[in-house]
């Protein structure tokens, strides 16, 4: 096999499964950039394994990482390596040129592109409800998602399953890609194979208030959203009493009606393990949930907590 000269960027956790990946290949990175990650971990409002710690992974390797949040000032530094192409993995900034002139840059996208371009692309689809997702690994372009796919195979999400699931499968399934792939453009057989742009669809990228509750949204589209923004992202949100409530898990309740006159967002009780409260078409089970700044609630202290607002309505305590 020839060998790949090769630079890895990133700072979430996909970029730590990608170099693992280049490792299992026997063809690790010439060199490593990240971002100062303990500055981002704290602006960001993700949880910290939602990111890696670049720099001591690869320094662990006998690899030279560098620190930057910016690429475009290290584009003479890059060109001096020399790059058969560069891994862009887990690298939430826009790449443009001279960055993208250097040769192949190797993003990953969670979907099966050309379906689903665009940002949020994990939370969209469990939001919408899709059986099944993809890693693709393409070249990024100047247009959003539209490079050339080097690699894509598909993962099926399950009913139960949480965004923190689908993470799991995309790091499972970017490290398979990136070995297979990394051997491939060594040995010359690399096939890149162009989009096209006719079923091309689009997801908007999403805000902080995009994860407050709507009660009176049906509860399926409601556990769609606890679903889409549980670990590591921030949670989908409540309040209660001037104080904002994280839902980390909830279940449609099997063999139960709400009350017809329950108003959306009404507490209507304690239930087996968790808070029972109304939507638009019946109820959902809340089984894990956080105040601001206080410990995860679950089965044992759900009565103490949240007890005495039994009777209350979400929607009138905010």
């Amino acid at each position: 096999m020839n060998p790949l000269r090769s630079v890895l960027v990133g700072e979430v956790k996909t970029a730590e499964h990608a170099l693992y990946g280049l490792m299992r290949a026997r063809l690790p990175p010439t060199a490593v950039i990240t971002t100062p990650i303990d500055e981002v971990r704290r602006s960001s409002g993700m949880e910290a394994d939602y990111y890696c710690d670049l720099v001591q992974l690869s320094e662990a390797q006998g690899i030279k990482a560098t620190v930057s949040d910016d690429l475009s000032p290290l584009a003479p530094v890059l060109e001096q390596l020399r790059p058969d192409c560069i891994w862009i993995m887990g690298w939430p900034y826009l790449v443009r040129a001279p960055i993208l002139d250097l040769g192949p840059c190797i993003g990953m996208h969670p979907t099966a592109l050309p379906r689903r371009r665009g940002g949020a692309p994990m939370n969209w689809t469990l939001l919408d409800g899709e059986p099944f997702s993809a890693v693709t690994l393409f070249r990024m372009r100047e247009g959003l998602d539209d490079g050339e796919i080097l690699a894509q195979e598909t993962f099926g999400i399950g009913p139960d399953d949480y965004v923190g699931d689908l993470t799991d499968k995309i790091y499972n399934l970017t490290e398979k890609l990136v070995e297979r792939s990394a051997m491939a453009l060594a040995d010359g057989t690399a096939v890149w194979t162009p989009q096209d742009d006719s079923q091309a669809t689009y997801t908007r990228r999403r805000v902080p208030e995009d994860g407050r509750i709507n009660w009176s949204d049906s509860s399926a589209r409601i556990r769609s959203l606890i679903r889409a923004t549980s670990h590591p992202f921030p949670g989908a949100f409540t309040m209660l009493d001037g104080v904002r409530v994280r839902v980390w898990r909830a279940e449609v309740p099997l063999g139960y009606r709400a009350p017809l006159k329950a108003a959306p967002g009404a507490i209507i009780g304690l239930h087996g393990k968790g808070l029972l409260v109304s939507t638009r078409d019946n109820a959902l089970l809340l089984t894990e949930l956080q105040s601001e700044d206080d410990e995860v609630v679950t089965e044992s202290l759900l009565a103490h907590r949240f007890g005495p607002f039994v009777g209350a309505n979400f929607a009138d305590l905010g």
